[in-house]
């Protein structure tokens, strides 16, 4: 999102509760986006955590802590946790299969070629 803000001619900001910006994307991606945001001059404060949003002020703590003050727009990205309440009501009625963000939060070309090799095996 960032990069696409970025290109767009948005000043970016990122503000990461985790000691790292793009987990999990892979290793060369990774590294030209940190580049190319780099390049651009975007901001990464990573072990900080926004406290507070009070109209176009963010209160950030942590690593770097401090007020951001003139923002216009904040785009807000949340963790994500596996989700999938019909598996046990439906085990032992209907033969179950989970993919997905269901089984586990991950990226939607591993459920797509899970779901792919599932339904070739049924």
């Amino acid at each position: 999102m960032a990069s696409k803000l970025v290109k767009a001619g948005n000043y970016v900001i990122i503000v990461e509760m985790l000691d790292e910006v793009a987990r999990g994307m892979e290793a060369i991606e990774k590294a030209l986006t940190l580049k190319s945001l780099a390049e651009a001059g975007v901001e990464i404060y990573v072990r900080t955590r926004v406290t507070r949003i009070e109209g176009s002020e963010v209160h950030l703590e942590g690593e770097k802590t401090g007020t951001i003050t003139g923002i216009d727009h904040i785009v807000l990205a949340t963790g994500m946790r596996s989700y999938n309440p019909l598996e046990k009501e439906l085990t032992g009625k209907v033969p179950v299969y989970v993919i997905g963000d269901a089984h586990r939060v991950g990226k939607a070309q591993d459920a797509i070629r899970r779901g792919y090799e599932l339904a070739r095996a049924l």
